[in-house]
């Protein structure tokens, strides 16, 4: 029990700390001062400190009932894998997931984000990292995440991808011609048709002696069969 005890208090020790980090996240609601809705990444950020304490300070026979203790008090602060099983499957039921996840083997692909107010994001990632969702956003709809594996010395992923799932409507398999040869793309696009983001396959240079135009092993053919299967198109909704 004292284990246990002590466990809780660690955990909330953790999240009082990152209290004020959360807070300079949090996201306006309503009118007036005051009124915030605390972000859900950062949220699952304090989650993950708390389970990392967890089981660091508990001996291995009890950490079960110490978490389950836990989240008899806390059920905001964890989910048991019934709920995260329960979760995975509501996200399922959405198409672009579901080809999201048939892009698990175009290996390494360039996630391409543009601000119209002026920046331009590129970053390396895959698409069979963890998908965590769907959640809401109060006032801006449904979320979900692609998530990669934690650094180890952060308490968040190396990559993290957010998507509204209600904005994309459609999905865009587009073979391209750039400088140093063909592209391959897939576009997520909102309802008028403007691009959400936009996903490349990635060179392989260290396959290729550092230079461009060649692309990992059997990506271009997945990337075109996933492109027969589903069309150039493909409506979402």
């Amino acid at each position: 029990f004292n284990a246990m005890l002590r466990t809780l208090f660690l955990c909330i020790a953790s999240v009082a700390t990152l209290s004020s980090v959360v807070d300079a996240f949090s996201v306006p609601v309503g009118s007036g001062f005051g009124y915030t809705q605390r972000s859900p990444l950062l949220r699952r950020s304090a989650i993950e400190e708390c389970r990392m304490r967890v089981e660091q300070s508990t001996p291995r026979v009890a950490r079960r009932a110490a978490l389950g203790k836990f989240m008899g008090v806390g059920a905001a602060l964890a989910m048991s894998s019934e709920a995260a099983s329960a979760e995975e499957t509501e996200l399922d039921k959405f198409k672009l997931v579901q080809i999201m996840k048939e892009c698990k083997d175009l290996g390494v692909v360039r996630f391409i984000s543009v601000n119209p107010n002026g920046a331009i994001l590129e970053t390396l990632g895959r698409f069979d990292y963890s998908y965590v969702g769907p959640f809401e956003v109060p006032g801006k709809g449904m979320y979900m995440t692609l998530a990669g594996p934690n650094a180890k010395d952060h308490l968040v992923a190396n990559f993290e991808c957010t998507i509204n799932l209600e904005n994309v409507d459609a999905m865009a398999f587009d073979k391209l011609f750039g400088p140093t040869g063909e592209l391959y793309s897939i576009r997520l696009l909102n309802a008028k048709g403007d691009k959400i983001l936009s996903v490349l396959l990635n060179y392989d240079l260290e396959g290729n002696g550092g230079k461009p135009g060649k692309f990992y092993p059997g990506a271009v053919e997945k990337w075109t069969e996933l492109k027969k299967k589903h069309g150039d198109f493909v409506k979402l909704k």
